[in-house]
């Protein structure tokens, strides 16, 4: 699900990506880029779990360029922190 953000210029979040077996993720990531590159975006936003489970996708993003930004302590519930990741989609990555 790729979703603009109404608050900022040109940007889109990036939610819910599950995998399981075979699965391409970063030719779904190269995908997600190209869309929001064709709605003259700027920034991909990417959150996910700070839970155990979530490990694979807080080595995913950074291995696709992504850059982790913040860390919201116990946002989804005590203990389960969001971390938001983000990656430049301009040309240059400026």
């Amino acid at each position: 699900m790729l979703r603009p953000t109404q608050l900022s210029d040109r940007d889109g979040i990036l939610g819910l990506i599950e995998a399981s077996g075979q699965f391409d993720a970063d030719g779904l990531v190269g995908q997600v880029e190209d869309a929001i590159r064709r709605r003259k975006a700027r920034l991909l936003i990417v959150e996910t779990s700070g839970l155990p489970a979530f490990a694979p996708a807080r080595a995913f993003y950074p291995s696709c360029g992504f850059t982790l930004e913040a860390t919201i302590r116990n946002f989804y519930a005590d203990g389960d922190d969001k971390l938001v990741f983000t990656k430049s989609v301009t040309p240059g990555g400026a």
